[in-house]
């Protein structure tokens, strides 16, 4: 590298903003904004496609949690203790969190 290499190379690193290092909340956060900036572009695109795949990575309790509570009873049957699933047994209205 010659001089005037070396000289752009140190003021291209002079004139990098400053990053202070993120804690890994900070980091989450700032994954959190960005991924929602994309949500906002792909919907004014109308294009859900990744929106729907991520929702289906998001868990059942998650979901209903999200919507208004007099909405919860409609997805009761999705919403059944784990135990109750693995064993395939019928829900008999018993749901792990308390539906209106």
């Amino acid at each position: 590298m010659n001089k005037s290499e070396k000289q752009a190379d140190k003021w291209e690193k002079m004139s990098e903003p400053k990053q202070k290092k993120m804690s890994k909340e900070e980091l989450k956060q700032q994954l959190i904004d960005t991924v929602i900036e994309s949500i906002k572009v792909d919907m004014l695109c109308e294009d859900y496609t990744a929106i729907d795949e991520l929702l289906n990575f998001t868990p059942i309790e998650n979901l209903i949690g999200f919507l208004p509570e007099e909405d919860w009873g409609k997805y009761k049957l999705l919403n059944q203790n784990k135990d109750e699933r693995r064993s395939g047994k019928e829900s008999k209205g018993v749901v792990s969190r308390s539906v209106k």
